[in-house]
């Protein structure tokens, strides 16, 4: 097999406080091939927008690295220096941010916000960047792009602006793409758009794509391979089909089970996971799951599982369930 456009091992990112360290992302290791699309799902504040911008050392202050590496291509970028990452970012690596209107400048067109990146990175004129804007508005699906690459981010609804925040994004045929919550807060028609426009990048440029969502369906949608986190930390991760199936962690399962189905009675409550998450300035000695957990035994509260899988395969679970003779298929 050939390796892995992006490998992460061990990632570790810590936000000092008053009370003590806090780990925002906790030793999380994956990796990402070529052209493949891989989903990181979970709830809010498990770590997912963190670990994409770990990924590319955009950390806010106070956070900071404090362990792992980040090989894009086999270049450690936790090891890059201030200029090597400002050829990276933009260039090799784009970007769909959260909140586009947050993102992108008020005050200037997006068409000069577009060409930007190009003249920085490609070298392109200014005649050379606006009309390959003017492409790219086209290529994302925004209708008359000779007129709307001179308007201002406000003058676009929240999904055409998403989609100018992904012709930033893929302006530069990046390798790999990091899009974080980019269909949030938008209609399901407009995100069944966006995500065709994805997965037509992704075949038509061979570009990787991590998609961050905290909505399963999306994912199942979008993805070959999905990653849960929880509390900072990767507790399931394989083959979409493979987790849908058989989740192997109590709390994949229950996320699932929070999603109403076709058999769910209009008004009917929906099936929550008990309890919070942990402060993870003192999280359980064991699992992290373990406190919400219906399926706890012994060890649960006193050893703290690592990802495992059974009989070599890719699907892996941070849940002690996971051994050969677990209990995790009575889940």
């Amino acid at each position: 097999m050939s390796a892995p456009l992006l490998s992460v091992d061990n990632l570790t990112t810590v936000f000092p406080t008053p009370a003590g360290v806090f780990p925002a992302v906790d030793r999380v290791s994956f990796d990402i091939a070529r052209g493949e699309t891989v989903g990181l799902v979970g709830e809010s504040g498990c770590g997912k927008s963190m670990t994409a911008l770990s990924l590319i050392r955009l950390v806010p202050r106070p956070g900071r690295l404090a362990g792992g590496r980040v090989l894009l291509d086999g270049v450690d970028l936790t090891a890059a220096s201030a200029a090597q990452l400002r050829q990276v970012r933009g260039r090799r690596v784009g970007m769909v941010f959260q909140d586009p209107m947050s993102s992108l400048n008020p005050t200037l067109p997006v068409g000069l916000q577009i060409a930007e990146t190009m003249r920085v990175h490609l070298g392109l004129s200014r005649k050379q960047a606006h009309n390959r804007a003017v492409d790219l508005l086209g290529k994302v699906g925004i209708p008359d792009p000779r007129e709307r690459v001179e308007h201002y981010p406000h003058q676009f609804s929240g999904g055409m602006r998403q989609r100018v925040m992904i012709a930033i994004a893929i302006s530069c045929d990046p390798v790999l793409l990091l899009a974080d919550e980019a269909t949030t807060g938008l209609d399901v028609t407009i995100q069944a758009q966006i995500l065709e426009l994805l997965a037509q990048l992704s075949a038509e440029l061979g570009t990787s794509i991590l998609f961050i969502t905290h909505d399963l369906g999306l994912a199942a949608g979008a993805c070959d391979r999905m990653i849960v986190m929880y509390a900072g930390q990767i507790v399931e991760s394989g083959v979409v089909d493979d987790i849908f199936e058989q989740p192997r962690m109590p709390y994949t399962r229950g996320l699932f089970d929070s999603v109403p189905g076709p058999e769910t009675e209009p008004g009917s409550p929906l099936r929550a996971i008990p309890g919070a998450p942990p402060d993870l300035l003192h999280h359980p000695p064991g699992c992290r799951f373990e406190p919400r957990c219906a399926h706890v035994r012994g060890a649960c509260g006193t050893g703290a599982p690592g990802l495992s899988g059974r009989g070599g395969e890719r699907h892996e679970a941070r849940c002690f369930g996971t051994e050969e003779k677990g209990w995790i298929d009575v889940l």
